[in-house]
């Protein structure tokens, strides 16, 4: 420190090489604790499933935070905290909400009404893990077909819920379904294929 600076500017030059120095040793977020909530972040993806394939929404899980997303599957709800607080704020404020259908969860009241609040907010992915059709009402928009899905093996329809996922992220919230698109000549955006209705499909009350 050059002598006769004034004490009050080097402890301010002081102040501010420590700053500096705490910000280049900052450690990068852990996401599995965003994933759960506990640092009260909003996950990227909540997962929506029936409790009889939890191992199976596990490994989505698992293959998606591999894709460096923070996602909410487990429905253990912490001590002291309600429903409310923990999976109904997960769900309303994830950025893509991925309903898994299968054999158990299409009779699933709770699931049902899960993916019907991501379809009111427009980031329903439903996915389909079983060889079955989704109830009425979801039959209308385009789902992925990941049957006997081996999260060991690249394939090309998980490549593709991997690329809408991305697509849907990153744009922003309230412009998804509008404007016209570069990309499209039907100025339809690309992510509207997973969350959205064919061209020869009527819409239901509510779209």
């Amino acid at each position: 420190m050059p002598r006769g600076m004034p004490c009050r500017l080097q402890n301010r030059n002081r102040l501010t090489l420590r700053c500096l120095h705490r910000r280049r040793v900052a450690r990068p977020r852990d996401c599995r604790g965003v994933a759960a909530g506990r640092d009260g972040a909003m996950s990227d993806i909540f997962i929506s499933y029936n409790h009889e394939d939890r191992l199976r929404a596990e490994m989505f899980a698992k293959a998606l935070e591999g894709r460096g997303w923070s996602v909410f599957w487990d429905r253990t709800i912490p001590i002291g905290k309600t429903w409310r607080e923990t999976i109904g704020r997960e769900l309303s404020e994830a950025r893509c909400v991925i309903v898994l259908w299968s054999n158990t969860s299409v009779e699933s009241e709770w699931v049902r009404e899960e993916a019907d609040d991501a379809r009111q907010r427009r980031v329903l992915v439903p996915v389909r893990i079983d060889d079955i059709q989704p109830p009425m009402g979801f039959r209308g928009i385009q789902t992925a077909d990941l049957v006997n899905w081996n999260p060991s093996e690249s394939t090309p329809a998980f490549d593709r819920l991997v690329a809408d996922i991305g697509a849907l992220i990153e744009a922003p919230s309230m412009d998804v379904f509008s404007g016209p698109s570069r990309n499209t000549p039907s100025g339809r955006p690309e992510k509207a294929a997973i969350v959205g209705m064919p061209e020869n499909q009527p819409k239901p009350s509510g779209w």
